[in-house]
């Protein structure tokens, strides 16, 4: 029986060999658009979001590597930017001991952020309002969201928020931030304040190759994963998403990282409306990864469009090193830009066959111990 099996393993090893198991991105999709002169803020000031008024510009970061405020920046032209330092505080010991990722948006005449705060390794959505974009007052029953469903419950990141005009509502994007996969939900509201998931499980979930793949990690207990024949995993890790609306059409960009390489890329989704379910939404590819070597190299995240005349200048954090900063994506023709084809992905060599031979070690050990306990 063992020496059955012994054979079945070869062969998926042969396969599996030979099967792309990693991949890299090349140029294409969007990210011949990068502005020259990235990235647009200094060392670990990230994870914010933009916002345009006339020709008057601000933004709203956080701070890697020191999560106690927010920070707002102001520019003429969307490109160079004059710091105005803390808007935004954590209160120390309480819910918000850490606070990043601010959302804002201006509705009538008020300023509405959307921020997460942690405490004692519970994450949350807190809300501040300001009449000015600069001073800014907590609402003082936060924090005002943290997902009911067991799924992000006490782990709810948010970012990401939209008006839609026709129903009166605002929804948010949140995610899973410290789960072992990071998975995206919608929430809605009518106030800001009181939130309902639009649905009890995630929107964007995680792929039934990547919990396959986990499972049999796991269970082995090996520290190589098992490649089994993807393309590419881009439905592992999904986080920080947000979406925009232009003519009839709503786009999600996603942040992506697979579980088989470590990095993130944008993936593009486009629905006929924002709730973007499995079953509505259209999947358009990834339409910007990291750059060799630049400061967007190793991760990507926070994606903030700003559209104006048939433009989007689209923001992004990137890290490489273990430093981030925010870069820009500037598209002159958005209508064209939505029609472009993506980044294209090819393999940078096949899977390892060192990892397979170990999977199937691992496998081996597996199945004469259970056979000896018998």
């Amino acid at each position: 029986m063992l020496k059955m099996i012994f054979g079945v393993l070869v062969v998926i090893t042969v396969f599996l060999a030979g099967s792309g198991g990693m991949s890299i991105l090349k140029t294409g999709g969007w990210n011949k658009y990068k502005y020259d002169k990235n990235p647009v803020t200094p060392d670990n000031h990230t994870w914010g979001c933009v916002i345009k008024e006339g020709n008057n510009w601000a933004m709203y970061y956080s701070v890697a590597g020191n999560l106690t405020y927010i920070g707002r920046k102001i520019s003429m032209d969307g490109k160079n930017w004059t710091d105005q330092g803390a808007v935004l505080e954590r209160t120390p010991g309480a819910w918000d001991n850490e606070i990043w990722c601010p959302s804002v948006i201006k509705i009538g005449n008020e300023y509405k952020m959307l921020y997460t705060g942690r405490n004692n390794g519970v994450t949350q959505v807190g809300l501040a309002t300001s009449a000015d974009g600069v001073n800014w007052t907590k609402y003082e029953g936060n924090p005002v969201f943290n997902c009911p469903d067991e799924w992000a419950h006490n782990d709810t990141e948010g970012f990401g928020i939209i008006y839609i005009k026709e129903e009166k509502k605002i929804l948010l994007f949140y995610n899973t931030l410290s789960h072992s996969v990071r998975e995206i939900g919608i929430a809605e509201s009518e106030d800001f304040v009181n939130w309902t998931p639009h649905q009890s499980t995630p929107v964007f979930s995680t792929s039934i190759f990547s919990r396959l793949k986990k499972k049999l990690h796991n269970l082995l207990g090996i520290q190589y994963p098992l490649f089994l024949p993807t393309i590419d995993d881009y439905r592992y890790h999904q986080f920080c998403a947000c979406q925009f609306r232009y003519g009839n059409k709503y786009y999600a960009l996603v942040p992506s990282q697979s579980w088989v390489r470590d990095y993130a890329k944008i993936a593009l989704y486009e629905c006929d409306n924002p709730y973007f379910s499995e079953k509505d939404r259209i999947f358009r590819g990834f339409f910007v990864s990291g750059s060799e070597e630049d400061f967007d190299f190793h991760d990507i995240d926070t994606p903030c469009p700003v559209i104006f005349d048939n433009k989007m200048y689209l923001y992004y954090s990137g890290e490489h090193e273990g430093i981030w900063h925010m870069g820009l994506i500037e598209i002159s023709n958005l209508s064209s830009a939505l029609k472009e084809s993506p980044v294209s992905i090819t393999p940078a060599r096949p899977a390892p066959a060192f990892e397979a031979v170990f999977a199937i070690i691992g496998l081996l050990a597996y199945i004469i111990r259970r056979n000896r306990q018998k």
